[in-house]
């Protein structure tokens, strides 16, 4: 199997170890995935494990499960990072929003010569962090490398 280390742009994903999808079960589920679906490896903050209990999301997300439109995913971060980045950082600094955009902010980066990405994909829940890598490795990467 070919994976997507032997590539040029590397992307590592990282485990849901804070928030409310934190907890030894959604690690070792998102940890398998990156590795069945051949991404370039795995990566931690530098936080204690948390879950819910101890580190709730306080209502920053939608728990539907789904997509954000640019604009949510835009908010959700201003709220999150929103005291480290003026609106400048967030719009040139932060990948986030739908696919097209997602695509077309990493490809700046990809073209100012960045090849390994450490992502943290926003919790929804750990099928949804599951089912966007796969949209990663089935729809970014060959964006990206075309």
């Amino acid at each position: 199997m070919t994976t997507h280390s032997d590539q040029g742009i590397r992307f590592c994903i990282r485990l849901p170890q804070t928030y409310c999808t934190a907890g030894p079960q959604a690690i070792l589920d998102v940890a398998q995935a990156a590795d069945e679906l051949g991404l370039y490896g795995v990566s931690v903050q530098d936080h204690i494990i948390a879950d819910a209990a101890l580190s709730s999301c306080a209502g920053l997300h939608d728990q539907s499960g789904e997509d954000r439109s640019d604009d949510e995913a835009h908010q959700y971060m201003a709220n999150g990072f929103g005291s480290r980045f003026n609106e400048e950082g967030l719009q040139t600094l932060v990948i986030s929003g739908g696919l097209d955009t997602f695509i077309e902010k990493t490809r700046r980066f990809v073209d100012a010569g960045v090849n390994v990405f450490d992502l943290k994909f926003v919790p929804i829940n750990i099928d949804k962090t599951i089912e966007q890598m796969e949209v990663l490795v089935r729809d970014v990467l060959p964006a990206l490398e075309s």
